[in-house]
């Protein structure tokens, strides 16, 4: 059929069953067997959404709800699809013909998800619809062959370092960790074309966690870290990812389809495990984002549920292991996938070299920061929203236990950055010289806590006046959620953190006259880069619309706090310190 035909019958659909007309290129899909829930009700109200609600043999035969896109069985029927007359009926899986509704009415992006999930927090926001971001990438190990050593658990990164999400293979989990400085940030790099939100709550988890720490009557009660942000996985990683809060980009469309043959709980972790490979084949990738969906899930029998899941437990790691070292040995999709796709106007991405382990835009090697990022769920209540960097010099890493144990609890996270061994200082006890009199006090071989987060940056960058602004600038590059603003510290520094500060300010610290006369310079610092960001602002970018909006509410922030000056002069004036004891 011509794009033409198609079209006209499909205005023909949408008046005989009286379809909405689509808003957007954005698309939800959901199925069914209930009358409307609250939650379908929620997705229905978002703004520049289009809901497809697939029905089944049990949905009730008087569903209605205004404005989704509701797909009975009548209509399945009518679409056309071979695919509605040989998937099974009381099946999760009729699932796919809603993708293939919504990529048929020009969908650019499908988030997938169920009918007792609510966004939350930023909600679909929390995702990505741009073409490059900034984040950490979660690595392969070396050339390890080992499939643990590739294996990622999301739960552990996100604050719960002992539960694992559907599908993870449990022989693995004894062992496992996400290892040590796998991640590495990039500045820009490509959107990843599946992204899987966690939800609190209810999160997904196998029949194994639920049966060992679910209440029977009301299910689990987790949350995951706030502050910790979108993680993205580089090929030759991977984790399982369900079908109940995950955006699809285009690209992605054709690893969206749910295997028919095997059951309810497996289907949705055997497509995340095929789409990866194949994803990896063309150059892209997936990622986890921070929590922006409730679960509030629909009633289970846990032993039901663990029959179902049999083959998970079984298979999973094998299957890992299959992906792993499988090689596409032709060039062509199967026929019929790649008729219904062409059909479809789909174009399938070129094949790639899967061996690219960065995927960081404009980076060379060298320049790409090394990340060690651990949050947990224990956050003490006198914690604060800001983030703490702490710039770490030669000397400042046998520090770390100590400062770790100062500042954790009063901060959202505590991140030491520099250009050294930081791995060292957790395994070895250093030393200084008796020379070095300041430091000679009971701070140093103290050993370092978890979580311990640290990034690693060029040496080009650790000395002088631009080491400050470049560890900011990673920080703030890694998209840490729901952080107040930063303070940065040297490690020889301890500043009165525990009293107010103003906010929405920047403020520059320093020591009360004549304290270490001998440690501290007298020099004025970081005036030559203040001078250089000042004329990128105000001549070079003056006329883009971000840095217009920095330099502006850089000024709402000077004159809430009672500053009475220009936001340019302030940023450059080697007189806008801040002073107070240290």
């Amino acid at each position: 059929l011509s794009t033409q035909n198609l079209s006209g019958i499909f205005r023909n659909l949408f008046s005989f069953f009286n379809l909405p007309v689509p808003v957007s290129d954005r698309w939800i899909v959901v199925t069914s067997i209930n009358y409307p829930t609250e939650d379908v009700k929620r997705l229905a109200s978002l703004t520049d959404w289009n809901l497809v609600v697939v029905g089944d043999r049990k949905t009730p035969p008087d569903w209605q709800l205004d404005s989704v896109h509701y797909l009975s069985m009548e209509i399945q029927e009518k679409l056309g699809f071979r695919m509605s007359s040989v998937l099974p009926e009381n099946s999760y899986t009729r699932k796919n013909i809603g993708y293939l509704y919504a990529i048929q009415r020009g969908a650019m992006w499908i988030y997938d998800t169920d009918d007792d999930n609510k966004p939350y927090g930023k909600g679909l926001e929390q995702f990505d619809f741009s073409e490059y971001i900034s984040a950490l990438c979660f690595t392969k190990h070396g050339e390890s062959t080992e499939i643990q050593s590739k294996l990622f658990n999301p739960y552990r990164f996100f604050g719960h370092p002992h539960m694992w999400p559907r599908g993870f293979p449990l022989e693995h989990l004894k062992n496992h960790t996400n290892g040590n400085a796998r991640l590495r940030l990039c500045h820009a790099t490509k959107t990843p074309v599946v992204q899987q939100g966690l939800v609190h709550k209810d999160p997904d988890v196998d029949a194994i966690y639920r049966l060992l720490h679910a209440d029977k009557k009301t299910g689990l009660d987790e949350r995951f870290n706030e502050f910790a942000p979108p993680v993205i996985l580089s090929p030759g990683t991977y984790s399982p990812w369900n079908s109940q809060n995950t955006l699809f980009h285009r690209n992605a469309f054709f690893t969206m389809y749910l295997p028919v043959s095997v059951e309810f709980r497996v289907t949705d972790i055997w497509r995340s495990y095929f789409s990866q490979k194949l994803l990896h084949m063309v150059g892209e990738r997936i990622a986890f984002y921070p929590t922006n969906a409730i679960q509030n899930r629909n009633a289970h029998d846990y032993h039901s549920d663990y029959k179902q899941e049999l083959q998970l437990y079984e298979s999973s790691s094998k299957l890992v292991q299959y992906l792993d070292t499988w090689r596409c040995s032709a060039k062509k999709i199967a026929t019929c996938s790649v008729d219904l796709a062409e059909s479809l106007s789909y174009e399938f991405p070129e094949m790639v070299d899967e061996s690219d382990n960065s995927h960081c835009k404009n980076q060379k090697k060298n320049e790409i920061s090394v990340v060690q990022l651990e949050m947990n769920t224990d956050s003490p209540s006198n914690h604060s929203k800001p983030a703490l960097i702490v710039l770490v010099e030669k000397n400042g890493v046998t520090m770390i236990g100590a400062l770790q144990r100062l500042y954790q609890p009063y901060f959202a996270v505590v991140i030491f950055c520099g250009a050294v061994n930081f791995v060292g200082n957790g395994k070895h006890q250093l030393g200084l010289s008796n020379n070095d009199k300041f430091f000679t006090f009971a701070v140093t071989g103290v050993k370092t806590l978890s979580p311990y987060n640290y990034i690693r940056i060029s040496n080009a960058y650790a000395s002088g006046e631009y080491f400050l602004s470049k560890c900011v600038m990673e920080v703030d590059a890694m998209r840490l959620q729901n952080i107040k603003g930063y303070y940065a510290v040297r490690a020889a520094v301890v500043p009165k953190f525990w009293t107010k500060q103003p906010s929405d300010v920047a403020l520059a610290v320093r020591a009360r006259e004549g304290f270490a006369e001998a440690v501290w310079s007298s020099a004025s610092t970081g005036k030559q880069a203040a001078d250089k960001a000042v004329r990128l602002i105000t001549e070079k970018h003056s006329s883009d619309v971000f840095v217009h909006n920095i330099l502006s509410n850089y000024q709402k922030g000077l004159e809430m706090n009672g500053i009475s000056a220009n936001a340019t002069a302030h940023m450059a004036a080697s007189t806008g310190e801040y002073s107070t004891d240290l």
